[in-house]
């Protein structure tokens, strides 16, 4: 969640910790404005009326939480629950000081105490939420299968691809930073010519780093001597794809593959290939230990409501 959002919500939250503890003291006034008094009554329809209504939904899902927490026989440990305290609090005041922000909160009304209580109770429910999602988690051949692609790559192949990519509107751009208009043709010819001239200069031995950084345009790769991050087959069309799938590994492309991109000259460094069979039970437990995930915490969410009898 945004850090900002975070801290709006987590204020927000403190404050009505505050109403609730105002709640339990004699009836009294919170503020005189010009004379007129403003009493904990007001102060509660005010905040109904402007918050209300999303508060509610969240505590309905508080409940909810904890009603299925307690069906699975969920006991969050002190000490874990204490330590995620601490870091909600500490990434409540970063990157200042508890010093600053407290200087800044105080006067608004807040206090240490309001807020280790609203982060608490937050903490409990994200602990017991998570926890949940974690014992009754199911593992599908859809969610094994992401899983094998994303570590293994494609079919369990994992490809480790560097290229050296000249791209014509790159071309153009430095043309026209150099006072010289060209049109996307001609920057498109100056490209294949370059991607020849960069294939000769292989071809004569210069290595393969090297001429990353002299010809790649490909700001990303050019950081570590071409190598793409992630390489997935389509990833810059099919005749990348195809020149991928005919070289051997240490081996480099004797021509340029063209993309909507540019022209791409390819190495691929290294290929492994993992049978989904021998990794399965591996890949199966990381997946029941791991930890839920914003999309499961969303999800999970939806579907405690709907199987829920909620009325209001």
């Amino acid at each position: 969640m945004n850090k900002l959002i975070l801290k709006t919500t987590l204020l927000a939250s403190i404050s009505l910790v505050s109403v609730v503890t105002a709640q339990e003291q004699p009836a009294t006034d919170l503020a005189t404005v010009n004379g007129e008094k403003i009493s904990v009554e007001r102060y509660r329809d005010f905040l109904f009326t402007t918050i209300g209504s999303s508060e509610l939904a969240r505590l309905v899902d508080t409940v909810l939480i904890e009603q299925a927490a307690k069906a699975f026989d969920i006991v969050i440990d002190a000490d874990v629950l204490a330590q995620r305290v601490d870091v909600m609090w500490r990434d409540l005041f970063a990157p200042g000081s508890e010093e600053e922000f407290l200087n800044a909160y105080l006067p608004q009304g807040f206090n240490k105490e309001m807020a280790f209580a609203s982060l608490r109770a937050s903490a409990l429910t994200r602990l017991q939420l998570e926890n949940y999602i974690v014992a009754t988690r199911i593992i599908t051949d859809q969610k094994l299968q992401k899983s094998f692609v994303a570590k293994y790559g494609h079919n369990g192949i994992k490809t480790e691809v560097a290229h050296i990519m000249i791209i014509p509107h790159n071309i153009r751009a430095e043309a026209l930073a150099a006072n010289e208009v060209i049109s996307f043709e001609r920057a498109k010819q100056i490209a294949a010519e370059k991607s020849k001239e960069c294939l000769q200069k292989l071809s004569a031995g210069a290595q393969f780093s090297e001429m990353v950084t002299e010809y790649s345009h490909d700001n990303s790769s050019k950081l570590n001597n071409g190598v793409l991050a992630t390489y997935r087959p389509g990833i810059y069309g099919e005749a990348f794809k195809n020149e991928v799938e005919g070289l051997a590994v240490a081996q480099t492309s004797q021509t340029a593959a063209e993309s909507g991109a540019g022209y791409h000259i390819i190495r691929v460094n290294s290929r492994v290939v993992t049978q989904l069979s021998d990794v399965r039970t591996m890949l199966t437990k990381h997946l029941l230990e791991a930890p839920a995930d914003i999309g499961e915490i969303k999800q999970t969410i939806i579907d405690l409501r709907a199987a829920a009898k909620i009325e209001y």
